[in-house]
């Protein structure tokens, strides 16, 4: 799933460890790529220009959203990058995924990620189809990203900094939700989606909820 359409419309938004771009598999591959820098293409994603964004402005952003309101906020800089790269060392896909700007993770009560989905295996245009397959139909989701079974809560958890007085993150089951000012619109798809599955079909399970910021990550 994800890695193998071939559809002509299966766009995917993904970020290197160097720039963060627009990709597609086609014909349109530069006409995303500029749409970081051109208003009309990046207002079709929603792309915003963040290089300037600091802590205190992604807590206003936070507040104001009547959904990560209600939730513990926290953060993620370039400290995460290398601690990725000290602890996947060699593994190219999983560090690639780590950097996504957009992801959920689902972790079980053994601590096991059992679902992840990445922006890069979303596709469609012009929103991201998080629910693809109907994967998110289901509690665990189906899997859109195969699942690293070395990635555990215990190292997001170490690695994420709160936004104001927050207790040290811990727990399990949990789901990890990572999202980005920059995609911010494509962010709160993925949000109120993982939202939405949760209240259907695990209402009743007390799985912890923890939305993370990726703006600073570059920075």
């Amino acid at each position: 799933m994800g890695h193998g359409n071939h559809d002509p419309s299966f766009y995917i938004l993904c970020m290197t460890k160097n720039k963060k771009y627009l990709v597609n598999a086609c014909l349109l591959l530069l006409l995303l790529l500029a749409a970081s820098c051109n208003k009309i293409l990046g207002g079709i994603y929603g792309v915003r220009d963040v290089k300037d964004i600091n802590t205190v402005q992604i807590q206003e952003i936070r507040k104001a959203d009547a959904l990560m309101s209600r939730y513990p906020g926290y953060y993620v800089d370039s400290s995460y990058v290398r601690s990725i790269y000290k602890t996947f060392k060699g593994d190219s896909i999983t560090i690639k995924n780590l950097f996504q700007p957009m992801q959920a993770m689902y972790f079980n009560e053994a601590g096991q990620l059992v679902s992840y989905h990445i922006n890069c295996n979303a596709g469609g245009f012009p929103n991201l189809k998080w629910n693809r397959n109907h994967a998110f139909d289901h509690f665990y989701p189906l899997t859109q990203t195969p699942c690293n079974s070395k990635l555990s809560p215990d190292f997001i958890y170490q690695n994420l900094k709160a936004l104001q007085a927050e207790q040290t993150p811990q727990g399990k089951p949990v789901i990890i939700v990572f999202w980005s000012y920059q995609v911010y619109k494509q962010s709160k798809r993925l949000m109120r989606l993982v939202k939405q599955n949760n209240d259907q079909y695990a209402a009743d399970k007390s799985i912890r909820l923890i939305f993370v910021n990726t703006d600073l990550l570059y920075q």
